[in-house]
Order: structure tokens, then C-alpha cells, then sequence
């Protein structure tokens, strides 16, 4: 089997019409080409179409109905298969086709079509689908199964090979390539051997039973079969002789029969001739006629087709100037509708740059609130080793009270025991002491002022820090909301889009309104159309192909709904695009104001800081 052209429409993610011709010269001088593209390019799906042509069906997907299609290209109407094969029995072409009501991507699906038919006389094999599986069978030896094992390698199948272990491959080979028929070969051998041995022990049994013939016995046996050989040979060619001769007395007696039966003929034919000679000088001149009425009734069409060509000038002449305006006018909007896109594609460009923009202060923001945890934490750490010094103050105050009476005790002590003069020398050092004593208390009296002071800095500036972290959080929440709604904006926009470019649903209304215009002119050309006849030339245009005779005429309200409808979703799409600017405009003042709210933090950090 020889696959020679692929044809396919709408399946998966190929859209519109595809035509693969394996007979051209590059296939055929190369001999052996690869398939590539990225994930969901549609490099399976020229497989699964081969699959769909040929048995209606695929290995990814088994049942294609009524009521579903999977295969078919998301937002279309109609989808089909066409492959066209040489086997041993000819060459052939199979086509699968479906379609939905109307060939509207909203309409009901139909029941699929699937027929096969000889590619060089068309001539239509079957067309019931059950019996176009059947005649694939015929024709090509193989059902789907085996096809996919022998031809066309399933998605999927040779992954599991390399997955598997050794002992797994076997299996999986012969059940890929369809070996396991050598293994039931090689059991039936094995049986039938097994047989026949089992036949041959029997057979030589029987054998031990048969007595032999002795030698003369045997020779006597052989000079009589070689004596009736002689009398059988005399009596067949005696006989031989006898039919020979039988057959030429049937045989005259046949041509004699013939004879009379031709003689016969030959008296009537010269009867008919003689009455037939009147006639014959009529058919003389009716043949001399006749060579002439081609000439006749060429010079008749000829002149009615000059009369509609000219007919025809007339009304293109009075239709011309109207055509003119409407080309200049389409080329004024077409170059309107260029400028407009060039404006959007600027825009886009700047946007895009501002949410760049908007993105690197994100991470900004990020990295502040880092920050600014850190100082929280840093301030919380001081207020705690103020308290501590607090404590240890209290303590000094509370031991130099005890030191301050203590000390008045002594000066007392000394008055009333002043004979304890060895004392004077203690006392001193104890003044000495109590003087550097007081000396550190004030140190830590001074130290503990200048800790309070800074407390109520630091508790000042971590009330604007609060305050500023506030309302940046405050900020934040505003910027991510108006962020979130552009986004969704934005989502709303690509989902309506569905990955398509705006300029080409344009393209699609300016295609519509032509193909609007082009059937009114149609229409209009409704008296001239009633003059064709089928096989005869157009006086317009000169074709013998008529597709719109009587019913065939395009209907004007199904194009005129398609352009409502592509209107009303252009316009929805101007509105989302003007919402978006709207919003990208509010998101830009949000983020002004942040970028100066982080200004003030930073500088509420160095104050810290210092």
C-alpha cells in the first residue's frame, strides 16, 4: 500500500484546507522526511487524518458521532479526510467528511459521511460506512489494526516499548509489529508434526501386515500390466482414429446447414436492396445537409452571444463609475485603518513598558517591607535594652540611697569614737570610693536622660513609620486592585480575541462586506442569470460552470447576520480596550503615589539609622 495525497480541513489545530502531495519531486528524491513542530503544531493530527480517511476513525480517538467530534478545529462548521492510496487492486480514494447545521460552529453536529471510490473513472465503491471499512479491508489486506501496526505506528505505542523492561519488550513487539503470527505458526508446526509422526508410527503398523510378493510373482505381474498397456494403447488410438472421423461428418453437415441459412439471407438482402433504392438518393442529400447544420447553428449561438456581450458592456459601463468610488473609498479606509493600527501598536509598546515599570517596583515594594521589618525589629530590640537599663538605674539609685546613709552612720560613728583614729585612713579610702561612686551615678543618670530622649525619637519616628507602612498598605491594596481589574480586563480581552489580532476580525468585516456587495451583484444579476443554460459559455465571462442557477443563489440574509454579529463584537472589543485605558491611567497615579510614599520611608529609615 502506497499513500499518495493527503487532503484535510479543520482538524485540531490545523485550520482551513491542507494538501499534502507525496508525489511531488521533493518526496520522491528524498526518499525519507521527517514531520516536526512544537507541542500542538498538528504533527499527529496528518496521522490521525490518514486513520480518519481511510477507516473513520483514529487510534487517539475511537468514536466519532453525531453527538461528538473531538477532531474537529474549535469555532468551525464543517471538517473532513480525504487520502487517496495505490494497493495491488488499483488506485483509490477514501473521504471522510461532517459537518454541523448550517456549517455554523453553534449549529447541531450531522452524522458523519465516509465513502471510497476508484481515483481514476470516480466511480463510487461504497459509501454506507460499515461498508467502507469492509471494501479499505479488501483492497488494502489490512483493518485498523494492523494498519497501525505496519504502516502507521500509533502515538503512544512506541513510548511503552522504550518503557519497558527486557522481558516486557518481547510482547510489546509482537504486539506492535504483529510478529505473535510466527509464534502460532511455529505451535500449529509443532501440532502438525506431532500428527503426522503419530500418522507415520500407524502407518508402518499397517505396513508389518502386508505380505510381499516374491520375484516371479512380481516380474509375471509386470509382463501382464505391460501386455494391457500394449491393448489400452491399440484401443485409444483406434478410438482416437473414430472421433476424428465423427467430428467431420457433424462438422460438414453444419457448414452445409450454413450454406443454405447465408443463401437464403443473401436473396433477402437483395430484395430489401432494390426496394431501398428511392430512399437512398433522399439519404444522399440529407447527409450533404446535415455536414452544414453545425456551421448553422454555430453562426446562430455566435450572434445571440454577441447580442448579450453587448448587452452586458452597457451595464458594466453604467455600473463603472459606481465601482470606481467604492475602491477609492475602500482604499481611503483601508489606509485609516492602518494608521489606526500603527496608534495601537505605539500604544502597546508603551504599555508594555509601563508594566515593566510597574513589575520592578513590585519587587521595590517588596524589598522596602523587608526593610522596614528589619527597623521594627531593630527598634524593638532598643526599646527592650532600654527597659533593662531603666531597671539597672532603679537599682543604682536604690544602692547609693543605702551608701548615702550608710555613710552618714560612719561620720556619726566617728564623732562619738573619736579616739578610734586608726579609723581616718579607712574613712578616706571610703570617701574616695563614695566619690567615684557618685560620679557613676551621675554618668548613669546622664546616660538614662539621653536613653529617654531618644525613646521618645524613636517612638516618634516608628509612629510616621506605622503611619507611612499604613498607607502604603493602603496604597497596595488600591494599586493590586486596579491591577487585578486591568489584568481580568486584559484576560477578558485575549479570551475574546481567542488569539486571534483585532486587525483580523477587521479584515474578516471588510471581507464580509465585500462578499456582501459581491451577492447583491449577484442578485442583480438575476435576468441575466435565468439566460444560462448548463454546458453553454457565459456571454460575461466565458465559463461553462454555472453555480448559481435557479436555487443555488446565495442567500443575503445569512451574510448579513455574520456581519451584525462581527460588528456588535467589534465594538464590545473597542469598549473592553477603551476600559483598559481607563484603568491602565488610574493604575499609573497609584503607582506615582507609592513611588512617593517610598520615598518618605526611605528617608524615615536613615533617620533611624543615624
Amino acid at each position: 500500500m502506497k499513500i499518495i495525497e493527503l487532503r484535510l480541513k479543520n482538524l485540531n489545530s490545523l485550520y482551513g484546507e491542507w494538501v499534502i502531495d507525496f508525489t511531488d519531486q521533493e518526496y520522491i528524491s528524498n526518499g525519507i522526511f521527517a514531520i516536526t513542530g512544537p507541542t500542538g503544531a498538528g504533527k499527529s493530527t496528518i496521522l490521525d487524518a490518514i486513520c480518519l480517511a481511510l477507516y473513520g476513525e483514529t487510534p487517539r480517538l475511537k468514536t466519532l458521532s453525531k453527538s461528538t467530534n473531538e477532531i474537529m478545529s474549535r469555532g468551525q462548521g464543517e471538517c473532513y479526510a480525504e487520502v487517496t492510496f495505490q494497493s495491488q487492486s488499483g488506485t483509490f480514494r477514501c473521504h471522510w467528511s461532517q459537518h454541523r447545521a448550517r456549517k455554523s460552529h453553534t449549529g447541531r453536529l450531522a452524522d458523519s459521511k465516509h465513502e471510497i471510490s476508484n481515483a481514476l473513472t470516480g466511480e463510487v465503491l461504497e459509501s454506507k460506512k460499515g461498508g467502507v471499512k469492509l471494501e479499505v479491508i479488501k483492497q488494502t489486506g489490512m483493518d485498523i489494526d494492523r494498519f497501525t501496526r505496519s504502516i502507521l505506528l500509533a502515538q503512544g505505542g512506541f513510548t511503552a516499548f522504550l518503557k519497558a523492561s527486557a522481558d516486557e519488550r518481547a510482547p510489546i513487539l509482537e504486539q506492535l509489529t504483529g510478529s505473535n503470527i510466527y509464534s502460532d505458526i511455529s505451535v500449529n508446526v509443532h501440532e502438525k508434526h506431532k500428527a503426522k509422526v503419530e500418522e507415520y508410527n500407524l502407518l508402518q503398523a499397517e505396513t508389518q501386515g502386508i505380505i510381499t510378493l516374491s520375484v516371479d510373482d512380481e516380474t509375471s505381474l509386470i509382463i501382464q500390466r505391460d501386455e494391457l498397456a500394449k491393448e489400452e494403447e491399440a484401443l485409444v488410438k483406434s478410438e482416437s482414429s473414430i472421433r476424428e472421423s465423427l467430428s467431420l461428418i457433424r462438422e460438414i453437415d453444419t457448414l452445409k446447414k450454413d450454406i443454405s441459412v447465408i443463401e437464403g439471407e443473401l436473396d433477402d438482402v437483395s430484395k430489401e436492396s432494390l426496394v431501398f433504392d428511392p430512399k437512398r438518393i433522399t439519404l444522399k442529400r440529407a447527409n450533404s445537409a446535415w455536414e452544414l447544420d453545425g456551421e448553422y447553428s454555430a453562426l446562430v449561438e455566435r450572434r445571440k452571444e454577441q447580442l448579450l456581450d453587448e448587452n452586458s458592456i452597457a451595464s458594466i459601463k453604467l455600473e463603472l463609475p459606481t465601482l470606481n468610488e467604492t475602491i477609492k473609498n475602500s482604499r481611503l479606509e483601508l489606509v485609516s485603518k492602518e494608521e489606526d493600527l500603527l496608534a495601537l501598536k505605539a500604544h502597546l509598546r508603551e504599555e508594555l513598558e509601563i508594566i515593566k515599570d510597574v513589575r520592578s517596583l513590585d519587587q521595590n515594594i517588596i524589598g522596602k517591607k523587608e526593610e522596614l521589618s528589619d527597623v521594627n525589629d531593630s527598634l524593638d530590640d532598643i526599646q527592650k535594652e532600654l527597659k533593662i537599663k531603666s531597671v539597672k538605674l532603679k537599682d543604682f539609685k536604690s544602692n547609693k540611697e543605702e551608701l548615702n546613709k550608710r555613710f552618714k552612720d560612719i561620720n556619726h560613728y566617728i564623732v562619738t569614737n573619736a579616739q578610734d583614729s586608726t579609723l581616718l585612713e579607712d574613712l578616706s579610702l571610703i570617701q574616695s570610693l563614695n566619690i567615684d561612686y557618685t560620679q557613676l551615678l551621675d554618668k548613669i543618670y546622664f546616660k538614662d536622660v539621653e536613653g529617654n530622649n531618644k525613646k521618645e525619637e524613636l517612638e516618634e519616628i516608628s509612629k510616621k513609620v506605622k503611619l507611612a507602612e499604613s498607607d502604603i498598605g493602603q496604597i497596595i491594596n488600591e494599586y493590586n486592585s486596579i491591577k487585578d481589574n486591568r489584568l481580568a480586563l486584559e484576560q477578558q480581552l485575549s479570551d475574546k480575541l481567542a488569539g486571534r489580532a483585532f486587525s483580523e476580525y477587521q479584515k474578516d468585516l471588510s471581507s464580509l462586506n465585500r462578499e456582501e456587495s459581491y451577492i447583491n451583484r449577484i442578485i442583480s444579476l438575476e435576468e441575466e442569470r435565468s439566460k444560462l443554460i448548463s454546458g453553454k459559455p457565459c456571454p460575461l465571462c466565458g465559463s461553462k460552470s454555472h453555480p448559481y442557477i435557479g436555487s443555488k443563489t446565495p442567500k443575503k440574509n445569512e451574510i448579513r447576520e455574520k456581519i451584525d454579529e462581527l460588528e456588535v463584537y467589534i465594538e464590545f472589543v473597542n469598549e473592553l480596550e477603551s476600559q483598559i485605558k481607563i484603568v491602565t491611567d488610574e493604575e499609573h497615579i497609584k503607582f506615582s503615589l507609592l513611588t512617593k510614599k517610598n520615598g518618605n520611608i526611605d528617608l524615615l529609615k536613615s533617620q533611624l539609622d543615624s
